[in-house]
């Protein structure tokens, strides 16, 4: 009985080490972070970009 609990909590945590190492990460999206422009939108200058 001792070597059957012994090799059961062994195999779960071999199975959830591989598990954890399966997980495949995505990157998180980058949206939301551009700067809002301080100029019109009419400016012949184009806030200065232009120079």
């Amino acid at each position: 009985m001792k070597k059957l609990v012994i090799t059961s909590v062994a195999l779960f945590a071999l199975v959830g080490s591989i598990t954890a190492q399966a997980q495949v990460r995505k990157p998180k999206p980058q949206g939301g972070n551009a700067p809002v422009p301080v100029c019109p939108a009419n400016d012949p200058n184009g806030c200065g970009i232009y120079q």
